[in-house]
């Protein structure tokens, strides 16, 4: 899940969208924020209220190891380390952009990060022992997953360790009852107008789980994209678990019309979510080697899980995206973007440059967006790339190019 060290932080200048002041144990704190993360314009009330609860508690005391898990821009681990001289502090997210802005933040504050990287909660952190564990838990993650999270906590926390949860209210009960589940402590618990802090200490360790990732699975259905049927699981925290989106479907539509009988060995998806064009790829043209792009490592992974469920084995690579000098990788004969556009970023310069690095002679692109979106990307069309189709459904734009230079 394209794990990221301390030393390596990708280009996030152009994320960037204003910086905060935040005071914490009496020291002056200045964070980078972006539009595409959580809580873009200040850092948002769960988190002060979390940080005033361990302030106040003995929660932090003699901590020489702390994990902000789900860390998104970073500031928990960050005003946690700067009043434990000394400690260790670990950043995770699922998001590659919140890991890179973590560590950018760390440093810009004189905290060096003792690892940065992506990841779905604790999974793939067997055997790794921490004083103090602290998220601000989004809701979206999904029932499921938060209280197997609580669950499991007991597991990733040293003898002696703690944790502090900041949940919104409705989740608070279900919250507080994997806490006791898991048999911890609850050594403080603080309710504000919108959120709930919940903090304890290490309960009953539970064996690993023999699928860390079968509790994000939320079901599974059969499905049909341009007359491809394949099976395919949801995932909680992911879109398009009962049903592929209009993009994907409309996506699929041109694929038809613009690759044809031509061969498309090697494809490259940006944004497949849970994997419905990835198997509609490889069910319509045999793809032997897939790459997903994407920010998120649980679509990645949902991508490979679904894949192999229904016997699909392209040779499979990952991409974060952010890295504008990472290697192009295969000549792809097939391109497929769904962007996700962040507000004042400029994201059609990165895509074209992209495509125009890793395309195949003759390799089609298809880009589905809503159409405003569309008509930016299609007016900074460069050289070498043909038009060929433009098609509208369900308040998309579908464009599909031909690479002929």
């Amino acid at each position: 899940m394209y794990p990221q060290s301390p030393a390596r932080i990708p280009p996030v200048d152009p994320y960037v969208h204003k910086s905060v002041s935040f005071r914490y144990s009496g020291r002056d704190l200045r964070l980078d924020l972006s539009h595409a993360l959580f809580s873009s314009f200040d850092v948002d009330r769960g988190t002060k209220l979390l940080l005033k609860v361990v302030a106040r508690s003995s929660l932090a005391e003699g901590a020489r190891s702390v994990l902000d898990l789900g860390c998104g821009t970073g500031i928990l681990g960050i005003a946690l380390g700067s009043a434990l001289p000394g400690a260790e502090v670990h950043f995770r997210d699922r998001d590659a952009l919140a890991a890179a802005f973590a560590a950018r933040n760390a440093r810009a504050n004189g905290l060096e990060p003792a690892s940065c990287g992506t990841g779905l909660t604790l999974t793939g952190l067997a055997g790794r022992r921490f004083d103090l564990v602290v998220s601000n838990v989004p809701a979206k993650a999904g029932p499921p997953v938060i209280e197997d999270l609580v669950r499991r906590l007991p597991a990733a926390l040293a003898e002696g360790g703690r944790f502090a949860l900041v949940v919104v209210n409705p989740i608070a009960p279900a919250v507080r009852a994997a806490v006791a589940e898991s048999g911890a402590e609850i050594l403080a618990e603080e309710t504000g107008p919108g959120h709930t802090v919940i903090a304890g200490g290490r309960g009953t360790v539970l064996p690993p789980a023999v699928d860390e990732l079968a509790v994000y699975e939320r079901c599974r259905s059969d499905f049909e994209l341009a007359g491809v049927r394949y099976g395919l699981s949801g995932y909680w925290g992911l879109p398009d678990f009962d049903t592929p989106s209009h993009a994907a479907a409309l996506a699929a539509a041109i694929c038809d019309r613009a690759a044809g009988d031509s061969p498309a060995r090697a494809c490259s998806i940006g944004n497949p979510g849970p994997g419905h064009p990835a198997l509609y790829a490889c069910g319509r043209f045999g793809i032997r080697t897939l790459r997903v792009v994407s920010r998120d490592c649980l679509q990645v992974a949902a991508t490979a899980r679904n894949l192999a469920a229904v016997g699909f084995s392209p040779e499979l690579s990952a991409s974060d995206g952010l890295d504008p000098g990472e290697p192009p990788g295969a000549g792809f004969d097939l391109i497929l973007e769904f962007p996700d556009p962040v507000p004042e970023y400029d994201w059609i310069g990165p895509l074209w440059d992209r495509a125009s690095r890793s395309a195949a002679p003759g390799a089609s692109l298809v880009l589905v967006s809503r159409p405003t979106e569309a008509a930016r990307f299609d007016r900074r069309k460069p050289r070498g790339w043909v038009r060929r189709l433009e098609r509208k459904r369900d308040g998309f734009a579908g464009l599909a190019y031909r690479r002929e230079d």
